[in-house]
């Protein structure tokens, strides 16, 4: 979807603290495709071990919809990459807010 209107969207949440744990339980690999091993490696997630994390952090397939099944996708299971950009974002905002607060505390000690 290409929108990005609040008009067109409902149940609008913040993420939550089982968020950092899906995040945390997310696997990056490198990998082939079995059908074009002659090509370079892609990167990005298995969808079992994506599962996986997901379920570590109490969260169900639902809670995160980057996780869908599809006949159009080959076993029948896919991931949106796209989706997992705002997660990446929501945990560098995190990230930066804390180097902040520690840049401040270690100033406030060297002064």
């Amino acid at each position: 979807d290409s929108s990005s209107s609040s008009s067109i969207k409902s149940e609008i949440h913040d993420f939550d603290d089982r968020y950092d744990l899906f995040f945390d339980n997310l696997k990056p690999q490198l990998y082939k495709y079995n059908s074009r091993l002659n090509e370079g490696y892609s990167m990005g997630y298995i969808w079992q071990e994506t599962e996986d994390a997901l379920s570590a952090s109490n969260l169900v397939r639902n809670d995160v919809g980057a996780l869908y099944e599809s006949e159009a996708v080959e076993g029948g299971l896919g991931l949106r990459k796209s989706d997992f950009i705002a997660l990446n974002t929501w945990q560098i905002q995190k990230l930066k807010a804390r180097v902040d607060e520690l840049e401040k505390k270690l100033a406030a000690l060297e002064a």
